[in-house]
């Protein structure tokens, strides 16, 4: 189990937005966090990703959003080769993404260039990208928006494969019912702080 607080205000802003207190994460198991609309559940991810600076320590948290990718002329799978050498500790290689994004139809969409993507597509290929890069932290942030109906269904159990090598704090909520029995902790974010319960 991993500790964590995070503080965080808006640049020029009088108040913190974010001001958690402390919260663990269970390792190697999917902890997923809930919160009404603008409760700043993506922010928190931001700032744990280090995307937004705070005055907390850096956490080794990778996060991967849909519109993170400048090359967009490139293949979805030179992408994630070119993310991928970059990071020479991987936890998951490019056999590892091959095989654990296999039941995604990842392999009909690889050659695909990044701007022929749907909106479904391009959360796979964010999850491919991320699977190279994490390092100890994955954070996903409603990753299964515009999938198809057999990809929601098969997505769980590639969660759970996941969290066998990495902690990962999910942000899905309108997911919670079909992670049934995956969800090792669930947090609930509310007026800036975070609430645990098992």
């Amino acid at each position: 189990m991993k500790t964590y607080e995070v503080k965080y205000r808006y640049p020029q802003a009088s108040q913190a937005i974010l001001d958690t207190g402390t919260f663990h994460l269970q390792e190697q198991q999917i902890n997923l966090l809930v919160g009404k609309n603008g409760s700043g559940k993506t922010t928190l991810l931001n700032v744990l990703s280090g995307m937004y600076k705070s005055d907390n320590q850096p956490y080794q948290a990778t996060l991967v959003t849909s519109d993170f990718f400048p090359l967009e002329e490139l293949s979805v799978w030179e992408t994630v080769k070119m993310y991928a050498s970059l990071n020479r500790h991987q936890i998951f290689d490019l056999l590892d993404v091959l095989i654990l994004l296999a039941k995604l139809d990842f392999d009909d969409m690889k050659h695909l260039k990044m701007r022929e993507l749907s909106s479904g597509q391009r959360k796979k290929a964010s999850l491919a990208v991320s699977l190279v890069l994490v390092q100890d932290l994955l954070l996903l942030d409603e990753p299964s928006n515009g999938f198809d109906v057999e990809s929601l269904e098969v997505f769980p159990q590639i969660l759970a494969r996941i969290a066998q090598k990495v902690t990962i704090l999910l942000v899905a909520n309108d997911y919670e019912l079909r992670l049934k029995g995956l969800i090792g902790k669930k947090l609930y974010l509310t007026a800036g702080k975070i609430y645990e319960t098992i």
